[in-house]
């Protein structure tokens, strides 16, 4: 078998008969596979399960996981892994005693744990008392920043900068897209309701708390005058139904970015939400419904920004990008959605609906022939200021089976990504994209996104994949059900699976620089949850190779190498 072949120019290969295609060097490194022994846990106790990793820029990769061996029980067969250390080891495990938690409480599940690029671990977790008896105020927020594991906020602790008596009752805790962020540097950002003295449900019971250099304060909360607006005017709903914030995101910088509604004088459903992106000591308003509108005609303003808060996206510079709605006299369900960026202080106009679509036939506008499908998916900001933006379509030639697409937005202008009914890089003539999943991004603007398949040779065992863009934006595939992958990177040693799923689960829709979790570095490397027909399963990294070294190598082996079975 060509050993170097496999790992310098990637020969793709299937469980099924369909031949080899000849793409960019893709390679693979196993983080943790399932029976692989547990780092920090009893002699023979193995992984058995595993979350969805995230990955930092250095390339060191978290996850939360399930363990099993003797001994174990529901409560100590959960944990968290990260590599921050510099190899893999266990930073906490259920059973543990929780920092900062009254004596005899111990956790019992975690949350997806946060990676910063200095190698620190933030999440939330549920606590129980070691007899196993529920106990009160169970969720908190821990982070090792500053050197330990340490708790950083719980229900039932003091709320900081808020009346005396207020405590924390509740955090948000639904997982991957909850509303605790962490930036590259280990800060975090999350919303909280909070209960005492003159709190009441509604409308004072909600802020967005902060922290930095390991000290947490408020950021804002209902009632809190809403910066930008007229006097009177204040943070808060009066709609059961909509919420007063969505979830912050959070920049290097330690700026936050956040929609959310109004209350006051004047206020009705045509202007009472907007976004808002700084500091705890200088917010401004970045958009409101029922300011004008950049880029649209005269009497054209922004309507509510969504159908519920969207959340903008914020990058290191502070740029923000968001997704709003339109209303105005020329306005009509095929021109009242687009997408905007503000680049410090001045608005541009990205897309809107009704625009001619780049990289389709004439005729094809971005838009929607149905009432119940996003004409845009929320967009994705890169650190450099570009933006992955999915789009549908409408026009004479459009119908289900290429509705659909992804672009690249850069310097003024879009770039085609992909497109559903166009063929799919990395595979056989005639085999095209049928499906295209929710895309992610690096700070240098490289897409990544999953895709399903449809052609000549495409069934059950090797219909779906992992494509992303090199430095270069030039479209390869990355990994593909059916193909043989090596997950050892020692060019001596050689671990050959074939793969049954790859990245399956949540990806982590980040542009690298808004504080969500990540899966995707400026490296090109890629942690993915990967499956194989063997039945295991694991964590596994992927990275893109360099556009030069691929040219070279090409060059040198003529693209002829083939695995030898």
């Amino acid at each position: 078998m060509f050993k170097t072949c496999a790992v310098s120019v990637a020969l793709v290969t299937s469980a099924t008969s369909r031949a080899p295609a000849v793409q960019a060097a893709v390679t693979y490194r196993a983080v943790a596979i399932v029976g692989d022994s547990a780092p920090g846990t009893e002699t023979n106790t193995t992984f058995h399960r595993f979350s969805v990793p995230t990955i930092n820029q250095l390339g060191q990769v978290a996850f939360k996981g399930e363990v099993t061996g003797p001994g174990l029980n529901p409560w100590t067969d959960v944990g968290i892994w990260s590599e921050g250390t510099g190899e893999l080891s266990l930073v906490a495990r259920g059973a543990d005693a929780a920092p900062g938690t009254p004596p005899l409480s111990v956790y019992r599940l975690f949350s997806d744990p946060f990676l910063s690029n200095t190698g620190h671990i933030t999440f939330f977790g549920r606590l129980r008392f070691t007899d196993g008896a529920p106990l009160v105020n169970d969720v908190g927020i821990w982070s090792n920043k500053s050197g330990s594991l340490s708790l950083v906020a719980r229900e039932g602790n003091l709320a900081p900068d808020t009346p005396n008596g207020t405590t924390f009752s509740s955090f948000s805790t639904h997982g991957p897209v909850s509303d605790l962020l962490v930036n590259p540097s280990g800060d975090l950002v999350f919303t909280a309701s909070m209960s005492g003295p003159g709190i009441e449900s509604k409308p004072n019971n909600v802020g967005i708390w902060s922290m930095s250099q390991d000290s947490l304060g408020l950021l804002t909360r209902v009632n809190d005058p809403a910066p930008g607006t007229p006097d009177g005017i204040i943070f808060g709903s009066d709609l059961h139904t909509i919420p007063t914030f969505g979830v912050p995101v959070l920049n290097e910088s330690g700026q936050t970015a956040f929609a959310a509604s109004l209350r006051g004088p004047g206020i009705n459903f045509s202007n009472g939400s907007g976004i808002w992106s700084g500091d705890a000591d200088a917010l401004h308003l970045v958009v409101r419904a029922g300011g004008a509108a950049p880029g649209t005609e005269d009497g054209t303003v922004f309507g509510f920004l969504g159908d519920d808060l969207q959340e903008p996206v914020i990058n290191s510079a502070g740029q923000v990008a968001f997704r709003g709605g339109l209303i105005g006299p020329n306005i009509d369900t095929k021109n009242d959605r687009g997408i905007w960026l503000e680049t410090s202080g001045s608005i541009d106009i990205v897309v809107r609906e009704g625009d001619p679509a780049p990289g389709t036939e004439p005729g094809t506008v971005f838009g929607s022939s149905s009432a119940f499908t996003q004409e845009f998916q929320a967009p994705i900001i890169s650190n450099n200021g570009q933006l992955a933006i999915t789009g549908n379509l409408t026009g004479p030639s459009i119908n289900s089976t290429n509705n659909k697409g992804i672009w690249l937005y850069n310097d003024g202008s879009l770039q085609r990504v992909a497109r559903t009914s166009y063929h799919a890089p990395g595979t056989e003539p005639g085999v095209l994209f049928s499906q295209l999943g929710a895309p992610s991004m690096n700070g240098l603007g490289q897409i990544m996104f999953p895709g399903s398949l449809i052609g000549p040779g495409v069934d059950s065992t090797n219909n779906r994949g992992m494509w992303a863009t090199d430095e270069h934006n030039a479209l390869i595939l990355i990994a593909r059900m059916g193909d043989i992958i090596d997950i050892n990177p020692d060019p001596l040693m050689e671990d050959l699976r074939t793969i049954a799923f790859f990245g399956s689960g949540q990806l982590f829709m980040s542009g690298g620089g808004d504080g969500r979790l990540l899966s995707f570095n400026d490296a090109g490397e890629i942690a993915a949850l990967a499956g194989f027909t063997d039945g295991t399963h694991g964590i596994i990294v992927a990275t893109i190779p360099e556009p030069t070294s691929i040219l070279l190598l090409a060059t040198g082996l003529g693209l002829i190498c083939r695995r030898d079975h």
